[in-house]
């Protein structure tokens, strides 16, 4: 008795035309373009471009200040204290300028503003750089207080909001650029609790 051997599936090929893989690689070719002019974009002229920094005590903003003024940028870095504000004056050049800044208060943003446009004179602001930012408590969500979430918006949502409200015509007049820095913690881990306060600050404009 003979024994049948079991059919194989059918294979459904898709074939291409020719028009559709010339329509495929001019699309992939125009991308790499994009990309490497996009990438290859080199700014100059250091010396003539302000740029403000906020949450420069220690960290990622600190760090950020340090670097742009090595690479010749003027750079007015905003601090909460004024150990802070003294101990970056001490690491980096005569250039650097620091002020005081709260961002949950409006008084203490309008302040520095008026800073930074005695600085910047007609050249308007280059860039402006909302790094300052709370990251804590951190715990399961039944652990928290209302408080505890209005505390990090105050400074991670409405003070960036109002920090860059307030520098905007600053901004225009240099064509410049904001750059809102958010933390990793916006996408949390299952122990952490599936809201944290951290979750609805910055991280909500991304």
């Amino acid at each position: 008795m003979r024994r049948r051997l079991p059919l194989k599936p059918a294979v459904n090929m898709v074939i291409l035309s020719h028009p559709t893989l010339s329509f495929i690689f001019l699309l992939t070719a125009v991308a790499a373009i994009r990309r490497y002019i996009r990438d290859s974009h080199k700014v100059d002229g250091f010396r003539d471009k302000h740029v403000f920094i906020t949450g420069c005590d220690s960290g990622f903003g600190n760090l950020l200040a340090r670097q742009l003024d090595g690479k010749g940028f003027q750079v007015i870095a905003a601090c909460l204290t004024e150990k802070g504000a003294a101990d970056l004056r001490a690491a980096a050049s005569t250039r650097l300028k620091t002020v005081l800044l709260n961002v949950t208060d409006s008084e203490s943003i309008r302040k520095a503003v008026e800073f930074v446009r005695r600085e910047v004179k007609e050249r308007g602001l280059w860039g402006l750089v909302n790094n300052a930012g709370r990251a804590t408590p951190i715990g399961p969500t039944d652990w928290m207080e209302l408080e505890d979430f209005t505390k990090v918006l105050d400074v991670n949502l409405i003070g960036l909001i109002d920090v860059t409200l307030q520098f905007i015509p600053l901004l225009k007049k240099a064509r410049g650029r904001v750059v809102n820095v958010g933390q990793y913690t916006r996408e949390t881990e299952p122990r952490w609790g599936r809201i944290l306060p951290i979750q609805v600050g910055s991280g909500g404009l991304f």
